[in-house]
């Protein structure tokens, strides 16, 4: 601020900061870090009120994520499915060690962050097999942590995100941020299980207010779905590793169905 008005000034302070092409969060942000230097050098400011509205953050789609994920190296991959797979939080993920991780199960102990609660969570397949083989290629001992600093996470995901716009040409990709990876495990989680709580814990949230968004995201009353039937046990056990959920029987046929 120092550099476009005068801080002994808080009029010139107030403007500047009214004027600044951002959110009301980010300007009630400086307001009160001014506040801080004017208390310290006794200058009297009568902080501004700016009011935050809180918007629903977008979801992306799954196959939107996996084609930015696809286009991510080796180490950066594995980081991106693990948020992708967990819902954790990017600082969280910047926090595993190789000894958080149990690939018998396939779960990582999360090491929290923003006082949140600590939580074990389940990873998939393919995660599982791009991090054995990250670590080791690598040759990480169990104490090494795997991924840097949030920051640099979020920056490794813009260059891949960048990388498959270019590469794909869909356009909409560039507006998929490395922290909508956690809403979309949050969104899909409460329409798969319609339980708030579950998710709730799964997040990490100690209030169930941060959850509750999460109900609100997406109306999927009007989706659309592949139907396939099953008359043995065999054909639905291959239904169900393929994704689809089962839904009734008629007639003795099993019909189940996965979202397009």
């Amino acid at each position: 601020m120092s550099k476009h008005c005068d801080l002994e000034n808080p009029e010139s302070v107030e403007g500047f900061i009214a004027h600044l092409d951002h959110s009301n969060g980010w300007k009630k942000t400086l307001c009160r870090i001014y506040g801080y230097y004017a208390k310290y050098h006794n200058i009297s400011f009568d902080k501004p009120k700016y009011t935050i509205t809180h918007k629903l953050p977008r979801i992306p789609s799954k196959e939107h994520v996996d084609y930015i994920i696809l286009n991510s190296s080796r180490k950066y991959a594995s980081a991106f499915g693990i948020i992708r797979d967990t819902g954790i939080r990017p600082i969280e993920c910047s926090r595993i060690r190789v000894k958080d991780i149990d690939f018998t199960n396939k779960t990582i102990t999360v090491r929290t962050a923003k006082g949140g609660l600590g939580r074990i969570v389940k990873i998939k397949d393919d995660t599982v097999a791009r991090l054995k083989e990250y670590i080791g290629v690598k040759e990480l001992n169990q104490d090494d942590r795997l991924y840097p600093s949030a920051e640099i996470l979020a920056k490794m995901w813009r260059l891949a995100r960048k990388r498959t716009v270019k590469k794909t040409k869909l356009l909409e990709l560039s507006n998929i941020r490395l922290y909508d990876l956690r809403h979309f495990y949050a969104t899909m989680l409460y329409h798969k299980t319609k339980d708030i709580l579950h998710v709730k814990q799964q997040l990490g949230h100690r209030s169930i207010e941060s959850t509750l968004m999460y109900t609100q995201l997406i109306d999927f009353e009007n989706d659309e779905f592949h139907v396939r039937t099953a008359k043995t046990v065999e054909e639905a056990c291959k239904l169900i590793e393929s994704g689809f959920e089962y839904v009734t029987e008629i007639d003795r046929v099993k019909l189940f169905r996965k979202r397009k």
